[in-house]
């Protein structure tokens, strides 16, 4: 006789998570109560999910290969929204209420993956994105920032699509809600919905292809815009984002004390750093507005930082956004605002430049070290981390390389180093060995120096990796960033190859 077993609630309806763990779901979208009461993964079933279990077991059943093709589904780098449509619309037509939804699962399932490095430790990922789910519900503005990075994100990945009208509407309706929620709120420093709002905003921004800053006629694509000038947002964003870390973090404690709160402060230190670096094409952003004070007092912090200590991979692992140390970045920036200007820095500025430069020109000069696994995660993603460092190292070597050449201005963008130059070699090195790395083509701050090393070669060999590697850094992520710097190089070695500017000093 079979043991009396306890009786449970046999749900049919509401997300993948409740029916089977058998219980009852509120059917809230995109995230159910109960998983945000206990903390988990909130996952709705698509079209493929949706088949009549009666004939599914039969293998000549025409739901047998849609069963079999599940699993590659749920494991592909990317979806397109076209497939997010057929799944959504497979069971009843898709209307205004089921958007969210298909919108909200592809920023959970795919996006919000491609806004962390790959080498960070993962709690910082768990960490922020239960936050998000949480407070979605709470926080409209939130919720519609979610929805408006998440339509970008999916028209750069299939262009012909509604979505490109949905990202600006929601980002509309986003800033409309953050707004009030500002006014309402006496503390917004305190308010991390606020907060995350404010930072995908300007993600949102990086992900605008306005035609403004780039209007190159062999990009027609580009020229597509999402959200219609929210690029030109980014230093409204960032500047409200600082002026809530600094009364946050800076003007009260002075120190991180939460896992988000560094997430936050790297995730500014960065889009700074991409405001005052821009395209080389255009003249550099010496002054976009933001508070001058900021990024010396937020290194501070982050050098009194070890959320993760005594880890082999520490270093890499405490960073989730920016990857590289904060006064890299500082050296970059400074370096490259010199190009383009009617006279260099003063001279002890580019005295203290010249030795931070020998510094890392020092790490250069270090044997390579063969692929270690990390500890914490079983990768190679701290030799990734290291190799990003390297080649920031030899941009900044290069760039001084050629500011030191002349007492006056430098040309508006860096001018091609012989091919045989040891630190354009190293560099073409690094970036071979990493072909086809999906977690390399990931750590989206190496963008910006394998953007501006294009600038550096001469030999078309060497432009060619260049050229592949921020292809696949593209397909990786989908990020409109890198077609700008794609945009950006290929205009430079077509004038370079037909004598439109000058290629010598």
């Amino acid at each position: 006789m079979r043991p009396v077993s306890r009786a449970r609630l046999r749900t049919k309806t509401g997300c993948l998570t409740c029916r089977q763990r058998k219980k009852k779901c509120d059917e809230t979208t995109p995230v159910c109560g109960e998983c945000i009461r206990n903390r988990r993964s909130c996952q709705w079933p698509g079209s493929r999910e949706l088949v009549d279990r009666r004939f599914a077991v039969h293998e000549a059943s025409r739901y047998w290969a849609a069963s079999a093709e599940l699993g590659h589904a749920k494991t592909s780098p990317l979806v397109s929204i076209s497939t997010l449509l057929a799944e959504s619309g497979a069971a009843h037509a898709l209307t205004s209420r089921e958007m969210p939804v298909v919108l909200a699962r592809h920023f959970l399932d795919r996006y919000f993956d491609l806004i962390l490095l790959p080498t960070c430790h993962r709690s910082f990922r768990d960490d922020w994105l239960v936050g998000i789910k949480q407070l979605m519900h709470t926080h409209e503005c939130l919720f519609y920032s979610v929805l408006a990075c998440s339509a970008s994100h999916i028209y750069l990945l299939d262009n012909n699509t509604p979505t490109q009208s949905l990202a600006l509407r929601y980002y509309t309706k986003a800033t409309g809600a953050l707004s009030a929620r500002l006014k309402g709120s006496p503390h917004p420093e305190d308010d991390d919905g606020l907060l995350m709002s404010v930072m995908l905003l300007y993600l949102h921004g990086v992900s605008d292809l306005d035609k403004r800053p780039w209007p190159f006629s062999h990009t027609d694509k580009l020229l597509q815009c999402i959200g219609l000038g929210t690029y030109v947002d980014i230093p409204i964003h960032v500047n409200a984002a600082v002026r809530i870390l600094r009364a946050r973090i800076l003007d009260r404690r002075g120190r991180i004390t939460s896992l988000f709160d560094r997430v936050a402060i790297e995730s500014v230190l960065f889009q700074i750093f991409l405001l005052m670096t821009g395209l080389w094409s255009q003249p550099p952003q010496v002054d976009c507005a933001i508070d001058a004070t900021f990024w010396g007092r937020a290194e501070d912090v982050l050098k009194k930082c070890d959320l993760f200590p005594g880890a082999e991979a520490a270093e890499s692992l405490n960073s989730p956004v920016l990857g590289v140390s904060a006064s890299l970045l500082t050296l970059s920036t400074l370096l490259r605002q010199q190009f383009g200007r009617h006279a260099l820095a003063d001279a002890e500025t580019m005295r203290r430049a010249r030795d931070e430069v020998e510094d890392w020109e020092r790490t250069l000069l270090l044997p390579d070290d063969p692929c270690p696994a990390a500890p914490l995660t079983g990768t190679c993603n701290d030799h990734i981390y290291k190799d990003v460092k390297l080649l920031y190292s030899i941009t900044v070597s290069l760039l001084f390389r050629q500011l030191s050449r002349r007492n006056q201005a430098c040309s508006p963008s860096p001018l091609p180093e012989p091919g045989s130059s040891w630190q354009v070699r190293k560099a073409i090195s690094i970036i071979q060995r990493h072909k086809g790395d999906v977690a390399w083509t990931r750590c989206f701050v190496g963008n910006w120096p394998v953007y501006t090393l294009g600038f550096l070669t001469e030999a078309p060999e060497d432009q060619q990796i260049i050229r592949d590697d921020l292809q696949e850094r593209l397909e990786a992520t989908g990020f409109a960033q890198i077609p700008r710097f794609q945009a950006d190089l290929e205009e430079t070695w077509s004038q370079r190859r037909n004598g439109e500017i000058s290629v010598s000093f």
